[in-house]
């Protein structure tokens, strides 16, 4: 489940560093490079458009918008073609491609992949979406509603206050709203929002690392990342169970948790004691949840129960954690500071 995604995430990580300095079409390459090797790498695609989209843009001059988005887009008709090439010069090029992109996007594999932490498997517990909405189209309201979720965020990196940070915000509710409401979503798409949240506490702006809450402790943001962390490879516990990973799993686990405890106790400023707390109760709450998937026997009515728990814990977590990043970035938390926008109207 878990091989080769370093070489995807890697991709995109490079791509979203070449949109930060302004560089499209090596952007445009490096993602279309990672989207053609895993193509779960869409998860981030609504935001490298709309953050390509608003470097072809800002500072608005036709001619130049122009050109940018028709280099970008040049760039990636180009990728494609050439990553196509072994199946384009075979006798039936049409049935081939159309076999690769019938396996890209399997649609005939149902709404989720087993039991995952996402939005549609953790109300399958109250009720089932598949029994209420045609199988045929499920997949229109997926995409809807992930659209829905994803758009408002993604739409802030067209303002004129956006800068990288936005750019950075944008990638995570982008692959958080796929993660939590996509079709067919896989457990280890987590990953994708878990590389994104990385990159919001450098990305905050400096008005906002003032504020009161955030002013208290200058860590608080990297605790947060770190504890993301936590909760999206918790989630992951049941595959790892399955997949005899266990081992792995405590080990990192371990280690996230060893971050977590130097980040609080060795920052200048620790956090608060209600801050403590809290990261202590979720702390607990997943000791519990650990040992009653391990030791306790499920109901023989109910014998998924410990692994509905936890997914469903977790996707509480990630729809608090989507909403509030969009609320922040709607407030303009990841916009440039003012430094950076009399550079970029400079540039």
């Amino acid at each position: 489940h878990f091989q080769y995604n370093c070489v995807c995430l890697g991709l995109s990580l490079a791509a979203a560093g070449c949109v930060a300095q302004k560089r499209i079409v090596p952007a445009s390459v490096l993602f279309t490079l990672a989207l053609l090797y895993k193509q779960i790498s869409l998860y981030y695609a609504p935001a490298f458009f709309f953050g390509i989209l608003s470097q072809c843009l800002r500072p608005f001059a036709f001619d130049r918008a122009v050109l940018g988005v028709a280099s970008a887009g040049a760039a990636v008709i180009c990728t494609i073609l050439l990553l196509f090439g072994p199946w384009l010069l075979t006798q039936q090029p049409l049935p081939a491609v159309l076999q690769v992109l019938h396996r890209m996007f399997p649609f005939a594999r149902g709404l989720y992949e087993d039991k995952v932490a996402n939005f549609w498997c953790s109300i399958s517990v109250v009720f089932k979406v598949q029994r209420l909405v045609p199988t045929g189209r499920l997949p229109l309201l997926c995409a809807s509603t992930t659209l829905v979720s994803l758009l408002p965020s993604a739409f802030c990196t067209l303002r004129r206050k956006a800068g990288p940070g936005a750019f950075a915000a944008a990638l995570f509710t982008s692959s958080m709203s796929f993660f939590l409401f996509a079709f067919q979503v896989h457990e280890k798409g987590v990953l994708f929002p878990s590389l994104a949240v990385c990159l919001l506490p450098p990305a905050l702006a400096k008005e906002w690392r003032q504020w009161r809450p955030l002013r208290s402790s200058a860590g608080i943001p990297w605790i947060l990342a770190v504890h993301f962390q936590l909760v999206s490879l918790f989630s992951m516990y049941p595959l790892m169970v399955k997949d005899d990973l266990c081992p792995a799993y405590f080990l990192s686990i371990l280690c996230l948790l060893a971050v977590l405890i130097v980040l609080c106790e060795r920052s200048p400023n620790p956090p608060n004691t209600a801050c403590r707390s809290l990261l202590l109760v979720t702390v607990l709450v997943g000791v519990l949840l650990h040992f009653l998937h391990a030791v306790v026997p499920p109901p023989q009515r109910y014998p998924d129960i410990w692994t509905l728990l936890i997914t469903g814990v977790s996707c509480g977590y990630f729809m608090l954690a989507l909403i509030l990043v969009t609320i922040a970035q709607l407030y303009g938390a990841f916009d440039a500071d003012k430094m950076h926008q009399k550079d970029a109207k400079d540039a």
